[in-house]
């Protein structure tokens, strides 16, 4: 059967921050759907498990850089060679 788990149990499956999750959900990474609500609301996100499974069989890590990391290395590419 393929159950639907809620944004919080997904969070707690793998071990992420539920903004992760609405980040990878509104990104498209991990599909989802929405169960009524006012639009405003992000409790009413639900993911299959089925989706789920694909999700963890073809996720790769995603770290990102802090703004500021980011901006340094732009600004050492740019800077001109002595």
């Amino acid at each position: 059967m393929n159950r639907t788990l809620s944004t919080r149990e997904v969070a707690d499956r793998l071990r992420m921050h539920i903004n992760t999750i609405y980040r990878y959900i509104s990104k498209g990474i991990l599909p989802a759907h929405k169960l009524g609500g006012n639009g405003h609301s992000r409790r009413h996100w639900r993911v299959k498990s089925s989706d789920l499974e694909s999700f963890v069989q073809g996720v790769e890590p995603v770290h990102e850089k802090p703004n500021n990391i980011e901006r340094s290395e732009q600004l050492a590419d740019s800077a001109p060679n002595l």
